[in-house]
């Protein structure tokens, strides 16, 4: 074994494997941050990652059986100790290994400051529940149960902000969305919830129709909803 061992290092088979293993790493590390910026299907970076290991043993069998020598590839065993060059491309090969690291280096370094500074932090999760009570709105056809609408809104907002655990934005905050057409989920990123809930009051004489719905601002659904009638002697 220690013979065998010894021709490898003489044959530079193992510093061969260590470069390419080196190569091929920062190659796949490569290939999978680019390749989907550059919007490449998806089978490429794997294509490339296949090639690779196959290419491993093939790199180490040719290292074998083949020796650089200044003038050319010659079969090993038809190499002259006169005419070896296995010292030199040894070192050739520590320089290779070498420079691979010092690139692989450069490219995580860069990779992190592009990744920290170039791209925009993630909003924070979201550990407790939170709901925002939007301004209800008045679609009575006189359109005059405005305070109505904004005192059943406040209310439970009062009322929810009792439940404990659950986060309820205060009426100034969401109250600059009343009367905005802004998306819910853009709604919900600026007021920090993970849900929103909003309705709207019609009123009709004596009756009145109080809709409610809550919406996940991750994805804009609606979760729950519910419409509830009465006479305004029995709010």
């Amino acid at each position: 074994m220690t013979s065998v061992w010894a021709e490898l290092k003489r044959r530079n088979v193992v510093k061969v494997g260590v470069a390419y293993a080196f190569v091929g790493w920062l190659l796949v590390e490569i290939s999978t941050t680019t390749f989907p910026v550059l919007n490449l299907p998806g089978w490429t970076a794997t294509f490339v990652t296949v090639f690779l290991i196959i290419g491993f043993p093939v790199a180490l069998l040719l290292a074998w059986a083949y020796e650089l020598t200044p003038e050319g590839l010659k079969r090993d065993w038809l190499v002259e100790h006169s005419e070896t060059n296995a010292r030199q491309t040894g070192r050739k090969l520590n320089f290779v290994v070498i420079a691979v690291l010092s690139v692989a280096l450069l490219y995580f370094v860069a990779d992190k400051l592009v990744r920290g500074d170039g791209q925009i932090a993630p909003d924070p999760v979201l550990v407790e529940p939170s709901v925002a009570v939007l301004p209800f709105v008045d679609m009575s056809p006189d359109k005059d149960q405005e305070y109505f609408s904004d005192g059943i809104a406040e209310e439970l907002a009062n009322q929810l902000a009792k439940i404990r655990g659950l986060k309820i934005p205060g009426r100034t905050s969401t109250s600059v969305f009343k009367g905005n057409d802004l998306d819910l989920r853009s709604i919900g990123e600026k007021l920090n919830v993970s849900h929103i809930l909003e309705g709207s009051v019609r009123k009709s004489g004596d009756h009145i129709r109080i809709t409610v719905q809550l919406v996940k601002v991750e994805d804009g659904f609606r979760l729950w909803s519910k419409t509830f009638d009465g006479d305004m002697t029995d709010i």
